[in-house]
């Protein structure tokens, strides 16, 4: 099947070949799965995402028909996966955050106290998944608003190392929060 170009798979596909979907899973699986980390950042997620992209092309192959590349049809089926994740997490936190004001009109506390703990929770494991300098430098900024000169001068460092360390940080918070990031932001700046 070396040979085949993408329409003869294709074919071969509509046809029900199963052989032509592993040669399609051959050719292009090392390529998406590369693509989806890259933006999903969760090996398992992006492995449950290629399987479901080729679940999906296998059940409606017969509806499939190309105009360009396989390659660059199977890409952007993926990259509209992603970013349909990542609407329904961010729709999901939303929604998390919306019952949680709702409730909290009907229970004044108890329910925004358990959502917030969680929050706190996710946070706290994602701020001890840092190195520990970089937990440190975190901690100091924001746990006792410190200023970064003042860390930079009692850890010995530079200034500039501090605000990289900051940043690094907080990106690799963003990505571990997830679907919590919309309830992070809205208790961030609410608590300010």
């Amino acid at each position: 099947m070396l040979e085949l170009n993408d329409a003869s798979l294709m074919a071969m596909l509509q046809d029900g070949d199963r052989k032509a979907l592993q040669e399609i899973y051959r050719r292009h699986s090392a390529f998406l799965f590369s693509y989806a980390y890259k933006r999903l950042r969760s090996w398992d997620d992006s492995k449950d995402m290629i399987q479901d992209l080729f679940l999906n092309l296998w059940i409606k192959r017969q509806q499939i028909y190309l105009k360009g590349s396989l390659g660059a049809y199977l890409t952007l089926c993926l990259r509209n996966k992603i970013i349909d994740s990542h609407h329904s997490r961010t729709v999901r936190a939303a929604y998390l955050l919306g019952q949680m004001n709702e409730n909290t009109e009907r229970d004044n506390s108890t329910t925004e106290q358990i959502g917030y703990n969680e929050l706190v929770q996710t946070i706290q494991k994602g701020i001890n998944k840092l190195p520990p300098k970089m937990q440190q430098i975190y901690r100091l900024r924001k746990v006792e608003d410190r200023k970064i000169e003042e860390i930079a001068s009692e850890l010995d460092i530079s200034v500039q190392t501090v605000k990289n360390q900051l940043s690094t940080a907080l990106k690799k918070l963003r990505l571990s929060l997830g679907e919590y990031i919309i309830l992070f932001i809205v208790f961030f700046f609410h608590a300010n």
